[in-house]
């Protein structure tokens, strides 16, 4: 397994982080969009 943490690890975790969070911005913002073009 990992034994050696070296800060390459925490830049790729924070990097998936980022991009996790703007997908979940862009699902929000089509999920809203959806919602008033059903109203």
């Amino acid at each position: 397994m990992l034994r050696h943490r070296t800060p390459s690890s925490t830049i790729c975790l924070s990097e998936v982080v980022t991009q996790a969070l703007r997908l979940i911005a862009r699902i929000s913002l089509i999920l809203r969009r959806e919602k008033y073009r059903s109203r």
